[in-house]
């Protein structure tokens, strides 16, 4: 890194752990921001910015007109930063968007925009949380300026830090898993596998009735009206995993 050295990186960790609320978060990944060498920042939730959700996420110092630009032209349904984010955990920088997605000419028309606009290389973390959308956290060069490569690393583990604090402060209270018994797990993971409660109930040996009470059970636990919603909590939390839902194999 440019300006900061080890300790001031370290101290830097720690002030963010600590950080009380959003906005010092924000001002501790731009202070971060220009020490290490890029020009911007933003870390987000994956959804539209211009109606952002409750406990969601937009923290971000880019250009004026670009956020405008992005957020009135519904450039976030084309940005292949945030697909790519999405599909791998992990790190990247933008210079390998091509070589790792097909790109579609929306998606390169959005890469074009954002340069035009300033934006440069950049580098991305993927950031995710069980039960939450998917995140990332993005550093970024302005345009013509060389990516500050001696700073890659510190920079996933500030994002990751900042995520995490982030996460704690939109839920301040104990995560509670909602539990589910062995054979209404099993229920629940041949439902997504687009089994009917009567073919359930043949599977398992079991009255259909219970396969239909086991099911609307768990939807009374994890809060969910319909069947999909079920399908999709229960997955978020890592009880379900989408090999077992696409391998149709019968959960022992």
């Amino acid at each position: 890194m440019r300006a900061v050295g080890l300790t001031d990186f370290t101290e830097r960790i720690g002030e963010i752990d600590r950080a009380r609320t959003i906005e010092e978060v924000s001002d501790l990944l731009e202070q971060f921001t220009q020490e290490a060498g890029f020009r911007y920042f933003a870390l987000a939730h994956h959804t539209d910015p211009a109606n952002l959700p409750n406990r969601f996420l937009l923290l971000e110092n880019y250009p004026r007109t670009w956020v405008d630009e992005y957020t009135s032209s519904g450039h976030y349904r084309h940005d292949p930063v945030r697909r790519l984010a999405g599909l791998r955990p992990g790190t990247f920088v933008w210079s390998e968007l091509p070589a790792r997605l097909t790109l579609s000419r929306k998606e390169v028309d959005v890469l074009a925009r954002a340069q035009a606009a300033g934006l440069g290389e950049g580098f991305t973390v993927s950031l995710y949380a069980h039960g939450d959308r998917q995140a990332s956290c993005s550093f970024v060069c302005a345009t013509g300026e060389p990516l500050p490569t001696i700073a890659l690393p510190a920079a996933e583990m500030i994002a990751r830090h900042a995520f995490t604090r982030l996460f704690d402060i939109l839920h301040p209270t104990v995560l509670d898993v909602p539990h589910l018994a062995p054979r209404q797990l099993q229920c629940v993971l041949l439902m997504a596998q687009g089994k009917t409660d009567a073919e359930i109930a043949i599977i398992l040996g079991i009255a259909e009735e219970t396969v239909t009470q086991y099911i609307n059970d768990a939807r009374s636990r994890f809060g969910v009206t319909r069947r999909s919603q079920l399908s999709a909590a229960v997955a978020s939390y890592g009880l379900i995993s989408a090999r077992e839902v696409l391998c149709g194999d019968t959960p022992p």
